[in-house]
């Protein structure tokens, strides 16, 4: 499935064309996530979110593992990428009910200015 989703986003944020493309090999095992984007002017801030109740640690070059009942991998291109997590607390013990008391949000930051790429992540069970 393939989504433009540059009209997500305000103008100032300076997207000409931004499609997010998702695949699933049920085969393989795998998900992954592209990013085909141009913008209106190159950049060193782009952040690619991804939101879990698993924690996260970073395992090696490219490899973040998730750490839960069953473990993930997300593989993604270190020489594109920088690795970053955050811990969130939740307080609202309706959304605790369904997640936990925390969530975690991994940041992938580019690591040199762009105007166009296409940045892409698989996610599978580690084995």
């Amino acid at each position: 499935i393939s989504l433009d989703i540059s009209n997500a986003y305000p103008e100032d944020a300076g997207i000409n064309s931004w499609i997010r493309s998702i695949v699933l090999n049920r085969e393989a095992g795998y998900i992954e996530i592209s990013e085909d984007f141009l913008l209106k002017e190159e950049t060193d801030d782009i952040k690619l979110n991804f939101m879990t109740p698993l924690l996260p640690s970073f395992e090696k070059d490219g490899l973040i593992n998730l750490m839960g009942e069953k473990d993930f991998i997300i593989k993604f291109d270190p020489d594109k990428l920088t690795f970053l997590s955050e811990t969130i607390d939740i307080e609202d013990d309706n959304l605790k009910l369904s997640w936990g008391s925390k969530l975690y949000r991994i940041i992938l930051k580019t690591k040199d200015k762009v105007l166009s790429d296409v940045i892409s992540f698989r996610i599978s069970l580690r084995r």
